[in-house]
């Protein structure tokens, strides 16, 4: 798939594990757990999703800064010590939740010059994937994160970003399209 081969067609998805630091850090205790599930023979692993802006996330990878690049680097070397043909993916996530009732962020609360910078932060992501040695990226489009919630049917937004289905596909069409030019045409991007 985009001049990656996988060896076969058994996919390992992302699934968080709980198992970085409170502050997204990559622990022994998560590389050993990788190690386990690679040495099962899947042709590719989707790693957990990680977090891509700074802003706290509980016991979820992050890949908001370079600082976390050695842990990432180190995350897939330890997969492949057991599994060289595996090819490992890492999910890219922004993290803010949001809801249809308004008891949390709602998609009409970001102003629209703030919506580069989700566009902005999910590149820096790919990059930093892409640095660690990371085989294919997923973007997260699900589960009421930002990027589902802007599809939704539920986003109001008067601006260009809401209501008919053309402009509430705008933003996450931005997000991979900029990935996308990132990451190359040899590359795999996929959206959960």
């Amino acid at each position: 798939m985009r001049g990656v081969t996988f060896h076969n067609r058994v996919q390992r998805t992302s699934m968080v594990s709980g198992l970085s630091t409170e502050d997204g850090w990559v622990t022994d205790e998560l590389k050993k757990r990788y190690q386990r599930e690679a040495k099962g023979g899947a042709g590719s692993m989707v790693v957990e999703a990680a977090v891509i802006i700074p802003s706290k996330s509980s016991y979820n990878l992050r890949v908001s800064d370079d600082c976390f690049l050695p842990g990432l680097t180190e995350l897939v070397k330890a997969i492949r010590e057991v599994n060289r043909e595996v090819k490992i993916g890492l999910q890219i996530m922004q993290f803010l939740k949001l809801s249809r009732t308004g008891w949390r962020q709602k998609v009409e609360d970001f102003k629209t010059e703030d919506l580069p910078n989700i566009v902005k932060d999910h590149v820096a992501a790919a990059r930093r994937a892409l640095s660690a040695g990371f085989d294919f990226l997923e973007i997260h489009m699900a589960h009421a994160y930002v990027l589902s919630s802007f599809l939704s049917r539920a986003n109001k937004r008067t601006d260009g970003y809401g209501g008919r289905l053309d402009n509430r596909m705008k933003l996450p069409i931005e997000v991979y399209q900029a990935v996308r030019n990132l990451a190359g045409e040899s590359f795999p991007v996929g959206v959960r």
